[in-house]
C-alpha cells in the first residue's frame, strides 16, 4: 500500500524532477530492490533524452547503475515475458547504454574513481561492447584517479574489465599494482575479505599479459600477505575450506606458487 501511495504521488510530480531528483529516486528503488514500473522507466528515459546535457558525472553514473540494476531485477522476476518483449527491452537498454557512453566520451576525465569503477561494473553487467577508443579513455581516466581508488573500486573496475575482455594498458596495470601495495590498513584492510582479494587477483591476471612479470612481484607478494592474514583470522569450517579451495584455483590458473607454503 505504501508503494502504491508513493507511485500515485510520484506520477503527479515526475515532470518536475531534476537530474538529481531522478538519480535519488532510481537509486533508492534499486537499493531497496523494488520493482520499477515500466511507466516510470519510460518517463525517466523521456526526461533523460531531453535533459541529458544537464547530467553531471555523478548523476549520470547513478542513474545508469540504478536503471541497469532495476532492469536486472525485473528480468529475473518476469519469467512469463515472451521473446518479443525481451528483444524490445534489450534494444531499449542498448540505446540508453549508447547515450551514456556518448556522454562519458565528452568528458572522460571528469569522473571520479568511484564513478569510473561503477561505469565499468555496469557495462560488464549489461554485456556492453565498448569501442577500443572508449576503453582507452576509460583507462586513462581511471589511471588518473587510481591514487584515490578504494578496495571496492579496484575490485569492481578489474572484475568489469576482465568480464568484458578489456586488456589493461601497461601504464594502468603498473599504477593499479602500485596502488594495491600502497593501500594501508587504515584504508580498509578489513574490507579485503578473502573473496574480494581473490577476485582482484583473478581479474588482474586476466587483464595483464603475464602476472608473473617481475614488475608485478611486489603486488603478488602484498596480495599473498593480505590474503594469508585474512585467512588466519577466519574460523575453521566448511566455508573456510571452500574459500581456501577458491584461492588455490585462482593461484593455479595464474600459474603462481601456492599461498599455503612457509
Amino acid at each position: 500500500p505504501m508503494l502504491k501511495v508513493w507511485h500515485d504521488r510520484f506520477v503527479r510530480v515526475e515532470h518536475e524532477l531534476s537530474p538529481l531528483g531522478w538519480s535519488t529516486v532510481l537509486m533508492a528503488l534499486a537499493k531497496l530492490q523494488l520493482f520499477l514500473p515500466e511507466r516510470v522507466e519510460s518517463a525517466f528515459l523521456e526526461h533523460f533524452k531531453e535533459t541529458r546535457a544537464k547530467y553531471n558525472p555523478q548523476t549520470l553514473t547513478n542513474v545508469f547503475w540504478a536503471v541497469s540494476a532495476l532492469r536486472a531485477l525485473r528480468a529475473a522476476a518476469d519469467d512469463e515475458a515472451d521473446g518479443d518483449d525481451e528483444v524490445a527491452d534489450a534494444s531499449k537498454e542498448d540505446e540508453f547504454s549508447a547515450e551514456v557512453i556518448e556522454l562519458f566520451k565528452q568528458r572522460p576525465y571528469d569522473f571520479s574513481s568511484r564513478e569510473l569503477a561503477t561505469l565499468m561494473g555496469t557495462f560488464a553487467r549489461n554485456g556492453a561492447k565498448l569501442a577500443p577508443e572508449t576503453q582507452l579513455e576509460w583507462q586513462r581516466g581511471f589511471e588518473m584517479q587510481a591514487v584515490r581508488c578504494t578496495p571496492r573500486e579496484m575490485d569492481l573496475a578489474l572484475s568489469g574489465m576482465a568480464q568484458l575482455g578489456v586488456r589493461a594498458e601497461e601504464s594502468l596495470a603498473d599504477v593499479l599494482a602500485e596502488r594495491f601495495v600502497a593501500m594501508t590498513p587504515t584504508e580498509g584492510d578489513s574490507a579485503w575479505r578473502l573473496a574480494t582479494l581473490t577476485r582482484v587477483l583473478s581479474a588482474f591476471a586476466c587483464v595483464v599479459d603475464d602476472i608473473r612479470d617481475a614488475r608485478f612481484a611486489p603486488f603478488v607478494k602484498c596480495w599473498k600477505s593480505r590474503a594469508r592474514g585474512v585467512f588466519e583470522e577466519m574460523h575453521e569450517g566448511h566455508a573456510r575450506d571452500k574459500q581456501r579451495e577458491s584461492v588455490d584455483m585462482v593461484l593455479s590458473a595464474a600459474q603462481l606458487d601456492p599461498l599455503w607454503v612457509p
